[in-house]
């Protein structure tokens, strides 16, 4: 057969199209068996962090890391089985990830600042703390900021990595209270 001005072979298109379909539908079933298994492990990891106590926001916060690492690592898989050069898919990953680690300095260190808040527990919600000249109940931790709460019922947020670099008194964390008062 001649098309355009090229011969075609049709048996030759006909084993092409099955191998190149072929080739997709294992990619397929690799990326949905993958996504099945990461779920899984995931699901696994996080029951395995709480048993051992971690806080509830690192146990999700770290299955979602674990699952978006192996979920890129089930796509590179189902791209090559495909036929796709993963090298440069993985060198442009690379490039990406330090631009945006670069982009958002500021935000990975209140975040690794919060994971450690949460990790140490140097307060927790509810406590009576004076971080820096501020001073009030911690109403809220998250992985970015913390929210104290004044007397005069203010609500302060303070960014994670001022507190982890600035001295904290907490006031609530001994059962026992000295007070000086001054009798003239």
């Amino acid at each position: 057969m001649e098309f355009l001005g090229f011969t075609l072979d049709v048996a030759t298109l006909t084993t092409s199209a099955l191998s190149i379909a072929a080739k997709v539908m294992l990619a397929l079933l690799i990326f949905i068996v993958g996504r099945w298994l990461a779920k899984k492990a995931v699901a696994v990891a996080h029951r395995l962090m709480l048993r051992s106590r971690l806080d509830e926001t690192v146990a999700s916060f770290l299955g979602r890391l674990i699952y978006g690492v192996l979920l890129v690592v089930v796509v590179l898989a189902a791209l090559s089985k495909v036929g796709v050069q993963t090298t440069s898919v993985v060198a442009i990953l690379g490039g990406a990830a330090v631009a945006i680690g670069l982009s958002l300095k500021d935000q990975l260190s209140n975040f690794a600042a919060g994971i450690m808040i949460i990790t140490f527990r140097p307060f927790v919600r509810g406590d009576y703390v004076q971080i820096s000249s501020h001073t009030g109940t911690v109403t809220e931790i998250t992985l970015l900021n913390t929210h104290l709460t004044t007397i005069n019922n203010h609500d302060i947020i303070i960014p994670n990595s001022d507190i982890t670099t600035s001295a904290v008194i907490n006031y609530t964390s001994l059962p026992n209270r000295r007070v000086d008062i001054t009798i003239g």
